[in-house]
């Protein structure tokens, strides 16, 4: 029984964000882990890289922040009778927004479109998906450890935006339930991915960075997929909704 614990084989998973960083890591140990993977990316290069791991991959090359292409995908996929079993919404961005600077880049809004409208969209769109075809599904939303207690200046539109992502997750537990969807989050601390390389990227900015975590290392993004498994699993987590797991080392510790 317990070797089945984190068994996906017969299961699909959706993965928003999965050409790299912690979106790759997860679509990877899905597929290691049994599942057919829908990985959506905006690089048609980096999801051909990933498909090449692999043949459980179906890729998606689309903007997440499109409404219509993310409708149009879902009938394409229900067209070849592909039923998604778990979401697991990735994708996002987290560039700085200080008050301070007269920037008319739109910093704010784009943030709030990517982390928060779209994964609400994406998670609409697939969770009636669920609902209709009476799947026990599970959705694990990707926030932050900057969304809680871990603030950091001119981060307010992303901090901000990861908060809604964990007040999401738990808001919609009671609508999800009764159709035994579940929802979750998991909220990383620093990992050392394609977005944090300009801080990580020699040994001398590295070990600034670790000072800040009490378990001492930077670890890489393959280091989220057990945690990611285990929400996905039904064998493992039926009994969670409405969760939140850190991963940051103990950075959000605050001793």
């Amino acid at each position: 029984m317990f070797q089945q614990l984190f068994n996906l084989t017969g299961k699909t998973a959706l993965v928003t964000g999965a050409s790299s960083g912690l979106g790759r890591a997860i679509a990877t140990a899905y597929a290691q882990s049994g599942a057919k993977v829908v990985a959506l990316g905006r690089s048609q290069q980096k999801l051909n890289e990933l498909s090449q791991e692999s043949d459980q991959f179906i890729l998606k090359n689309i903007d997440i922040t499109d409404k219509d292409a993310i409708k149009n995908m879902m009938h394409d996929i229900e067209s070849e009778n592909i039923k998604i079993d778990i979401l697991v919404n990735s994708a996002g961005i987290g560039k700085k927004s200080p008050i301070f600077e007269d920037k008319d880049d739109q910093i704010f809004e784009k943030t709030y479109e990517i982390n928060v409208t779209a994964l609400w969209n994406m998670t609409s769109i697939i969770a009636n998906h669920m609902k209709n075809h009476k799947i026990a599904g599970s959705i694990i939303n990707i926030a932050s450890i900057n969304g809680a207690n871990c603030l950091r200046p001119e981060l307010s539109a992303y901090a901000s935006s990861k908060a809604a992502v964990l007040q999401m997750t738990k808001a919609l537990v009671g609508e999800l339930s009764p159709y035994n969807i579940r929802i979750n989050s998991i909220s990383p601390g620093l990992f050392h991915t394609p977005l944090t390389d300009y801080k990580l990227h020699n040994t001398e900015l590295k070990s600034q960075q670790t000072k800040n975590i009490p378990l001492g290392f930077v670890p890489d993004p393959i280091e989220i997929a057990g945690s990611a498994l285990f929400l996905a699993s039904n064998n493992a987590s039926k009994y969670v909704t409405g969760s939140c797991i850190t991963i940051d080392g103990g950075n959000s510790w605050g001793g």
